[in-house]
């Protein structure tokens, strides 16, 4: 590579003042193309397909570094009262996604971690988006967000799978409380939906979720189920959203908890 190029690639990249810099050395070089004989255009093309190589390179250790930071993050404990037995958080809050963005999503739309968006729109006008929180108030690094425009389905729900041994441990004297932390441009009404199938058998149960210090949040209590604890196979979540055309919903935290039923 030429000496001016390789300035450029010498050049940290990471404070503003270096990047304007960045940009404008690279102006300048584009300007400069149109008088550039065939082979001096040709050397060009390919310092910048070696710069792009090296550019991706980082940006491929920056994701692997932010993922792992992720994995070693406080809600690897999930920041889970004491009394409970375990929480849950979906991965998509836990670890940047390969796409963090998509557009008119199609259902199911999966996620990756056992949590997919459905819906029964013609024509989805829905647009899903992964973005970093930094806020130390909320224990989760990602949230989700979905922006809805013109609705013409008659539902929009986000399911969740629990991993098989943390469905395996539920029992009859358990309450499963399911919570999100989230705002919404205007407010709706959401429901929860525990599906259990147990041996040749399922059972759900549908909650309202209520707003409780800044959760919305639903709580499913085992005993009165009639499920046979000894048979689960499956335990998966339904959120559903009630008329959430031209809405957007930002959910910072998305938590299951199963905590112990209180003795009566």
């Amino acid at each position: 590579m030429g000496a001016g190029w390789m300035g450029l690639w010498r050049r940290p990249l990471f404070s503003q003042s270096r990047w304007a810099k960045f940009a404008q050395d690279l102006a300048e070089l584009k300007a400069r193309l149109n008088h550039l004989r065939p082979a001096e255009l040709a050397q060009k093309q390919n310092e910048a397909e070696e710069y792009a190589r090296r550019l991706t390179h980082i940006a491929q250790i920056a994701k692997n570094t932010l993922g792992q930071k992720a994995r070693n993050h406080p809600t690897a404990d999930y920041a889970m009262p004491e009394s409970a037995y375990w929480g849950y958080r979906p991965d998509a809050f836990v670890l940047p996604l390969e796409c963090s963005a998509a557009v008119a999503i199609e259902s199911p739309h999966d996620l990756t971690g056992g949590l997919k968006i459905f819906h029964d729109c013609a024509h989805p006008e829905i647009i899903l988006r992964q973005y970093p929180i930094d806020d130390p108030a909320i224990a989760s690094p990602y949230g989700l967000s979905l922006e809805v425009f013109r609705f013409d389905g008659s539902f929009l729900s986000m399911a969740l799978d629990l991993p098989r041994d943390h469905a395996a441990s539920l029992r009859l004297n358990d309450i499963i409380r399911v919570s999100l932390e989230m705002h919404m441009d205007y407010p709706i009404d959401l429901y929860a939906r525990l599906n259990v199938i147990h041996g040749p058998n399922s059972e759900q149960m549908v909650r309202k979720m209520e707003w409780d210090q800044g959760c919305i949040c639903a709580e499913f209590d085992m005993a009165y189920s009639k499920i046979n604890d000894k048979r689960i196979e499956k335990v998966w979540i339904d959120l559903i959203f009630e008329r959430p055309s031209m809405n957007l919903l930002k959910m910072h935290d998305f938590l299951v908890l199963r905590l112990a039923r209180a003795e009566i």
